[in-house]
């Protein structure tokens, strides 16, 4: 795509002594690496924003009031949203894919921080997605907003926004090399093997200064991973399809959500519908709430109190109630996620396959171990079902299992991850070919 150029570009032309003294390509290197820091920065602010406010409305909601909670986080986001930020925020992967396409690469300083505040009420309030996608959006607008500063040419601008959507992604998960994944797998984008160092650079970078700033803690911490057996791989081979097969039912239900609150005319009744639904799932499922990786984390270490509390009951003793909660979680979280993105929300839908994995290989697991005499290790099936589920709804298989990989700390499974994570890819790919990740066209956030 983008070439690095060593010209000036018309607007540089009254850069001062020093800029012209360094070098573009030097610019360049030092852009991203500014990109890569300030990006960790902000994707470590906005997870503590979003802790803050998740924290203070776990102490004040209650009975009712609980309920009530994520039908506000559509409602006042989409107020917001529209009232006072006048922008809509929502699919912030389409619009930076949009304004890569169009040329309209000028993201205004606002733009940094509109989707963090935004994010932060979906999310606090009680919406069901991830941060991922405001994240990449404000990467991306650092990004831009540095590369102006420092005067690097408008023909090197793509470039920089890949830095910066894919630094957002590294930071978000604290996946160094998981951003740069992104930018090649999802955004599509191809450069010069220079531009591909600056990638690395600021994707890396950022990645760094997010798990610094958070104590070096992974988000996601799995207690009871043993040793990857070679006996193993049948069963992974078998989790990694059905892991397919759910990624498949998965990105269906989003589109399927997605076009049925299109086909209100209203944006506020849009809002309203989708906010009810919301608030009715999170009330009969509270494990949906959020980005769940609590849930997840507690899975992992075969504890799945907090998968099934409130939910139906309040005590969950049998494994048949257990299994049923587990299935109502995938059937739901997909629904719950689409109306969160598409109801007024603003949030992210890679977090959510990550969340849902973690439901699979559980529930994978536990039927095995308890109905069909299996000896399946509980935490390595939630480990290596994170990636197979987010390779396959999502269609970028070396993103899914670096980042997963990297964000739980699991360096060690590597290979058994990409066992899973590769039959739940090809699955989807044999079932679907290659319209199984397209875009769904009756997309319509750019529309006021």
């Amino acid at each position: 795509m983008a070439q690095v150029s060593s010209s000036q570009a018309p607007h540089t032309t009254g850069l001062s002594f020093v800029q012209r003294l360094i070098p573009v390509r030097t610019r360049l290197l030092i852009a991203a690496l500014v990109t890569g820091v300030c990006a960790g920065a902000c994707a470590r602010s906005l997870k503590w924003m979003i802790g803050g406010v998740t924290d203070w409305i776990m102490n004040v909601a209650h009975g009712w009031l609980s309920v009530v909670t994520p039908f506000l986080a559509l409602t006042v986001t989409a107020l917001i949203c529209r009232y006072v930020f006048r922008e809509r925020l929502e699919h912030e992967v389409e619009q930076i894919k949009h304004k890569l396409a169009t040329g309209n690469l000028n993201f205004g300083l606002s733009r940094i921080f509109y989707p963090m505040a935004a994010s932060t009420l979906t999310l606090g309030l009680g919406g069901s997605g991830g941060a991922e996608g405001p994240m990449a959006y404000t990467g991306a607008a650092i990004a831009s907003n540095v590369a102006r500063a420092g005067g690097i040419p408008e023909v090197n601008m793509p470039m920089m926004i890949a830095c910066g959507a894919g630094a957002g992604i590294a930071a978000i998960f604290k996946s160094p090399l998981g951003g740069a994944m992104f930018t090649f797998e999802v955004m599509h984008l191809g450069f010069s093997a220079y531009a591909t160092v600056l990638i690395f650079a600021s994707s890396i970078t950022a990645g760094l200064v997010a798990y610094m700033l958070d104590s070096c803690k992974p988000d996601i911490v799995l207690t009871s991973i043993g040793v990857f057996n070679l006996s193993m791989v049948p069963a992974l081979l078998v989790m990694g399809m059905v892991a397919g097969l759910y990624s498949i039912y998965y990105n269906r239900v989003i589109r399927y959500t997605r076009r049925l609150l299109g086909a209100i005319r209203r944006r506020w009744a849009q809002v309203i519908v989708a906010g009810v639904l919301l608030s009715a799932i999170i009330a009969l499922i509270p494990a949906v709430y959020g980005e769940g990786y609590g849930v997840a984390s507690a899975l992992g270490s075969d504890e799945n109190g907090s998968l099934v509390r409130f939910a139906l009951s309040d005590d969950m003793g049998g494994a048949p109630l257990v299994a049923l909660v587990a299935l109502l979680v995938l059937l739901l979280k997909s629904i719950a996620t689409s109306l969160t993105n598409n109801g007024g929300g603003v949030s992210g839908d890679f977090a959510p396959t990550i969340f849902s994995g973690a439901v699979v290989g559980y529930l994978f697991a536990f039927v095995v171990n308890t109905w069909l005499g299996g000896h399946l290790p509980v935490g390595q099936a939630v480990l290596y079902s994170m990636g197979a589920v987010m390779a396959g709804a999502i269609g970028a298989p070396i993103m899914a299992i670096v980042i997963v990989t990297e964000m739980t700390g699991q360096l060690d499974n590597f290979l058994p991850m990409t066992i899973t994570a590769a039959a739940s890819y090809l699955t989807v790919r044999m079932i679907l070919g290659g319209q199984a990740w397209a875009t769904d066209e009756k997309s319509n956030w750019h529309k006021k």
